[in-house]
């Protein structure tokens, strides 16, 4: 099994780019500024700190900036505001992250301990592997215990269970012995239907 090691999945910008549905293809810096809440020299700032990657091309003073830029404008200033980064600390960070930022701020976040960029569904990966690393041999040594002690017809179905989850060939659940369940708990008891 090969292990995809720090790759932070990309949010596709068509996505995204509901959040400013029905704009004209260009906004100017005042246009993007408003539809983002920000002021203009916010943007010029996140621009000189080489923050922003704009598609089109600067003609004279002016700066026009496609969807695709405001969708990384969110990014950075849900970083700035609701991460609580500062913009030379994102700077510094965002180094390791390939522009332009198309990332889900809410789920990427720096971590500290290894320094990197990380995504939730990540660190969850690495938690899981962590888990599954100590469980296995805990594992493995009560399937041995149980087997020395003898299994009864009981404990059988259990040790067989504990070896195909080692082993990694674990069994689907039955769908249809949890719906027969349900259906013997839902029966009135025959007790009750004498009461009435």
């Amino acid at each position: 099994m090969t292990k995809t090691r720090g790759v932070i999945p990309r949010v596709r910008p068509d996505a995204q780019l509901e959040l400013f549905e029905g704009m004209v293809l260009y906004l100017s810096q005042a246009d993007a500024a408003k539809a983002l809440e920000v002021s203009t020299r916010m943007i010029q700032y996140w621009e000189t700190q080489g923050l922003l990657h704009p598609e089109y091309p600067q003609e004279g003073r002016s700066r026009r900036y496609t969807r695709l830029d405001l969708v990384e404008m969110a990014f950075i200033k849900a970083m700035v505001e609701e991460q609580g980064f500062s913009v030379p600390s994102l700077r510094e960070k965002l180094r390791n992250l390939p522009a332009p930022y198309y990332y889900d701020p809410v789920d990427l976040f720096w971590d500290l301990r290894s320094r990197s960029w990380k995504s939730r569904s990540m660190l969850a990966v690495e938690q899981l592997n962590a888990v599954q690393s100590r469980l296995a041999p805990a594992m493995a040594d009560l399937l041995e215990q149980m087997e020395e002690s003898g299994s009864d017809g009981k404990s059988a179905g259990l040790l067989g269970l504990i070896r195909d989850g080692l082993s990694g060939r674990l069994p689907e659940p039955r769908a249809q012995s949890r719906a027969r369940k349900r259906r013997v708990r839902s029966r009135p008891s025959p007790l009750l239907q004498d009461q009435d």
